[in-house]
């Protein structure tokens, strides 16, 4: 996945990114009526050493991404409905949340592996 972002803050070896958030609609905003472009910032690894003010491409391994998303939504979501099929409403709510706290835990050890890359500038 490729962002392109401005360099607001240096953060150590990080900087902190700004970029639009892309809609669903695609920028068709005729479509649906209802986007709302909004800014979002990132901790990225800045390994060009970009300056503050910088445009630059952000670029994040696809494979982390979709396993970061299966870990958040997917995997509570199965581990709840075999919970509750199983075992009953309170094992299945129990289960739901066992990979949230696991999560929680590891977060730090994961946070750095996640992070995304500022690969180049844009001029």
């Amino acid at each position: 996945m490729k962002q392109v972002g401005i360099v607001v803050e240096k953060i150590n070896d990080n900087a902190k990114v700004q970029f639009k958030r892309a809609s669903a609609c695609g920028e068709n905003c005729a479509m649906c009526g209802g986007c709302e472009k909004t800014n979002s910032f990132v901790v990225a690894k800045n390994k060009i050493s970009a300056d503050v003010g910088d445009t630059v491409v952000l670029e994040t391994d696809t494979k982390r991404v979709l396993t970061a998303a299966f870990l958040a939504y997917i995997l509570p979501l199965i581990l709840g409905i075999c919970g509750y099929a199983i075992f009953g409403a309170i094992i299945g709510i129990i289960m739901f949340f066992i990979p949230f706290l696991i999560l929680f835990f590891i977060n730090k050890r994961l946070e750095e592996k996640y992070l995304p890359v500022i690969v180049r500038r844009v001029k």
